[in-house]
């Protein structure tokens, strides 16, 4: 099984990007089977540095959460984590922020905003598919979550 967690934090920044993005997320991390969790953030949080890591169970404290839990082989759980894995240190993209208003196409290579980031992770597995019908600078936070909760056999939790 993998899980996705969508998040919103009690702060101006996070607030905004929920706001923004129509919906209560403002960010998504992939949960690992000890709490911890991989993303991309643009902030130094967990003791890690921006960009793609693997920061440890405590390292923002949400005001909303929903955890989905998806189902999947182990071959796909394996190379989700593995996926996850080659991305490690790679550069946070904080101009994809500002694709949301200018169409700007955020799946460079290397660089990743953490909706962006999870999408490619879940189509790393064949979970999503590659043909989607919105463009890479669409998928906010709150669309990431739509699409994780449309794979089959999907379950979620707010908490």
């Amino acid at each position: 099984m993998i899980r996705i967690r969508g998040v919103v934090e009690r702060n101006f920044a996070s607030e905004t990007i929920a706001w923004f993005s129509q919906g209560h997320l403002s960010h998504i991390d992939a949960m690992t089977d000890s709490g911890e969790f991989w993303g991309a953030r643009d902030d130094k949080v967990g003791g890690k540095p921006p960009g793609v890591q693997k920061r440890p169970t405590d390292y923002l404290k949400p005001s909303y959460q929903v955890i989905f839990t998806i189902p999947s082989t182990e071959l796909q759980e394996q190379s989700f984590w593995a996926w996850w894995e080659s991305q490690e240190g790679k550069p946070y993209d904080s101009e994809a922020i500002w694709g949301f208003a200018f169409d700007r196409n955020w799946t460079q290579p290397g660089w990743w905003i953490c909706s962006a980031a999870a999408i490619a992770s879940l189509q790393s597995v064949d979970l999503i598919p590659f043909d989607l019908y919105l463009p890479p600078n669409k998928i906010t936070p709150v669309v990431a979550a739509l699409l994780v909760s449309g794979i089959k056999g999907v379950k979620w939790t707010a908490l």
